[in-house]
């Protein structure tokens, strides 16, 4: 199935809720298919880009191609023993829909990523996580399929270069790439990973620590920090926690004592809490043309109704030069902007 869809206004179809129209909106099941349109007129001729959920992106207005949207949502069970099941999910279906399906299924392993908004494939190429789970420790395999050539390609787990809230389909083939079928490993033993924060401590109020209460203090804790981006438009957070030597660290505790920082995955480095630097340099709760930084959570940029694309991506770009010139630290963006390529 290709479904296309011509100047349609995509506000309700990206969670930053901006109203404009794209050029050509595409959903699709059959890639094959998808790459024989590609090569006919007039969308040979257009700059494309895949779009899940429209949850974790920017849409620049200025951008007037193709966005390709798939639609592929089955899980397949491949493989189950007694301690572990291997399944295959369609890149298209919502992650938090496959989070449910596991915990109603007791499958173990993906419950601290509950509530994550976005598509499997999407999560996929962000490598996301939280509450001290990523994805790539569960995923087997990737079937990617070149959108330039035509061909399928399964990537090992070790083959998609995962690290902090990246990988190869983000990082460095990002045009070429279609996520889509993951396969992810679970286990059907029961194991928590309650290390992070006081999480141990506050499953208990839900009672029997279970995947069903764990999934559920996951979810509220959650919607405590982040706006709802029905209510206002948002796409989570808008920046990567930096990464800096102890080194580079330690001589900026000079100027900044207070600075907090947590463990990396790196030798010699540690992480430093964006939002953190976002509201030591005075942006939590700023607001300019209808844009701005919530006022609960300095890593999420907001639209208060009426804001542009642009509005979002100005303040961005005001807020990584700021925090430059401040504490010598680069941000980089974790929301994904479509643009045109001469832009930052």
């Amino acid at each position: 199935m290709i479904r296309i869809q011509e100047d349609i206004d995509i506000k309700e179809l990206h969670s930053f809720r901006i109203s404009f129209k794209t050029k050509f909106w595409i959903d699709f099941d059959d890639p094959e298919g998808l790459i024989e349109l590609l090569k006919q007129e007039p969308y040979k001729s257009l700059p494309y880009q895949i779009i899940g959920s429209g949850t974790n992106v920017l849409i620049l207005p200025i951008f007037r191609g193709s966005l390709l949207h798939p639609v592929n949502i089955n899980i397949t069970i491949l493989k189950e023993t007694k301690e572990d099941i291997l399944i295959e999910v369609g890149a298209g279906r919502e992650w938090d829909s496959l989070v449910e399906w596991a915990v109603q299924h007791e499958f173990y392993g993906i419950e601290n990523l509950s509530l994550i908004p976005g598509t499997v494939g999407g999560a996929v190429v962000q490598n996301i996580g939280a509450y001290g789970t990523e994805i790539e420790h569960h995923i087997n395999k990737v079937e990617a399929i070149n959108l330039e050539t035509g061909t399928k390609q399964v990537f090992d787990s070790s083959q998609c270069d995962f690290s902090y809230r990246d990988s190869i389909f983000k990082r460095k083939t990002k045009k070429k790439w279609l996520v889509w079928k993951v396969q992810l490993i679970l286990s059907k033993i029961p194991k928590y990973n309650l290390a992070y924060g006081n999480l141990a401590e506050t499953v208990n109020s839900k009672g029997e620590l279970n995947l069903a209460n764990l999934r559920q203090l996951i979810i509220e804790t959650r919607q405590k920090k982040l706006p709802d981006p029905k209510v206002m438009g948002n796409a989570g957070s808008f920046f990567k926690n930096p990464v800096i030597t102890k080194a580079a660290y330690e001589k900026l505790l000079l100027s900044f004592p207070d600075m907090p920082s947590f463990p990396s995955n790196m030798d010699g480095f540690v992480k430093i809490p964006a939002a953190w630097l976002i509201e030591k340099a005075g942006y939590k709760g700023y607001r300019e043309n209808n844009a701005g930084v919530y006022t609960k959570h300095s890593l999420v940029l907001v639209n208060y109704g009426g804001a542009t694309s642009l509005n979002i991506f100005q303040l961005a770009l005001r807020i990584q030069m700021n925090i430059t010139n401040i504490f010598g630290i680069n941000l980089e963006r974790e929301v994904r902007v479509i643009k045109p390529d001469y832009l930052p």
